[in-house]
């Protein structure tokens, strides 16, 4: 003996427009579908939109982490170092620290002159003590104790100081018999050879640059980024 399973129906119906004996007529058909369908449906739909969300989301998150590390990308690049932005660059091995003064004539801004430094300016500044603050003058002695070749560092570090503190208006020249001016008409600064690398001010424009473990560029860039702190205030 089968029993009869008695499922939930819904009644449905339509309406049809019919022609009778020449005249339209409306005729209305009904039955009946279980509403198992209409639940069944109801439950495709809703998977479907937690789909939808669910994917909604992953766009969002990927758009967000994509401008995430654009974010860190340019700040590894950029940064700032007490007030002035400098650019990591990297032409071959070499990397660079650079960011620009303006040029004035005449009290007139005429070009922008760029700075190139080898060694990271948020390092040396916190590695290398300074004693002292930098004073500028239209003249610089720059003598030297030794013979800071080291390995090409020492004539990078020259050239780099005679180039920057020219464009300050600071013309370097070198006088073996020179010593620190009291009065402070011109700048004194004296590259030897110690213990630690620092800087110590030894007067009003007078300056000792101590290379230790032939770090002659890590001071002199440390000199000039004092130089770029003033120049920015």
């Amino acid at each position: 003996m089968k029993k009869e399973i008695k499922k939930n129906k819904k009644e449905v119906c339509e309406v049809f427009e019919v022609e009778k004996n020449g005249k339209e007529e409306a005729v209305k058909t009904c039955g009946s579908e279980p509403e198992e369908a209409e639940q069944t449906s109801k439950k495709q739909m809703k998977t479907e939109n937690r789909i939808l969300v669910i994917f909604l989301i992953l766009i969002a998150i990927a758009v967000i982490s994509f401008i995430a590390a654009l974010f860190i990308i340019n700040s590894y690049k950029n940064f700032e170092y007490k007030g002035i932005i400098f650019s990591k660059q990297k032409e071959g091995q070499i990397t660079f620290y650079h960011t620009s003064i303006p040029l004035s004539k005449n009290g007139k801004k005429v070009a922008d002159f760029n700075i190139f430094l080898r060694k990271d300016p948020r390092i040396i500044g916190g590695k290398i003590p300074f004693n002292g603050s930098v004073s500028l003058a239209e003249m610089m002695v720059l003598n030297s104790t030794e013979n800071f070749n080291c390995n090409g560092d020492g004539i990078i570090a020259i050239a780099n100081f005679q180039q920057i503190m020219d464009a300050f208006g600071t013309t370097i020249i070198n006088d073996v018999n020179a010593t620190c001016d009291r009065q402070g008409r011109y700048m004194f600064v004296n590259i030897l050879k110690g213990n630690e690398t620092r800087i110590e001010q030894s007067g009003s424009k007078c300056y000792n640059l101590y290379v230790n473990n032939c770090e002659i560029l890590d001071v002199s860039e440390r000199f000039l980024l004092n130089l770029l702190e003033w120049a920015n205030n």
